[in-house]
């Protein structure tokens, strides 16, 4: 089987406003469930599907089972996996490492990260952007 590129994994899809976003989560769900490989645990990845049927066709198929038109894709303000950057002069902060193990913010004895975010969200309601391997806050 050769080395395959999964480089589609990375490639935004589209936008869309909050209030869609069970529906959008639900149709990329069903999309996986009706079109992964649920047969070989390797390859039962969502990654595949895209490697096999395309991005623009599973943008269709997540279009039409949300019954939502995705806005156009936006170009990314984050340049490096594991660095954000606005290119403007905005403060960011960036989470991840020890503090953030697979994304799970909690709070802990003497270290009360979640609550501090959640704190800063509250306050200051930065822009938040959550990715596979950080937290982004402008």
């Amino acid at each position: 089987m050769g080395t395959s590129n999964l480089s589609a994994v990375g490639d935004i899809i589209g936008f869309l406003p909050p209030e869609h976003l069970e529906a959008v989560a639900k149709a990329v769900i069903t999309v996986h469930r009706d079109f992964g490989d649920r047969t070989n645990r390797k390859h039962a990845r969502l990654k595949y599907v895209l490697e096999e049927r395309g991005v623009d066709w599973f943008r269709i198929e997540v279009e039409q089972r949300a019954g939502l038109k995705l806005g156009p894709p936006r170009p990314s303000t984050s340049p490096n996996k594991g660095t954000c950057s606005a290119g403007t002069s905005r403060p960011t902060a960036t989470i991840s490492g020890p503090v953030c193990r697979n994304g799970r913010i909690h709070d802990v004895n003497g270290y009360q990260l979640k609550t501090a975010l959640r704190r800063v969200i509250e306050r200051f309601q930065p822009e938040v952007r959550l990715t596979a391997s950080q937290i982004c806050c402008w």
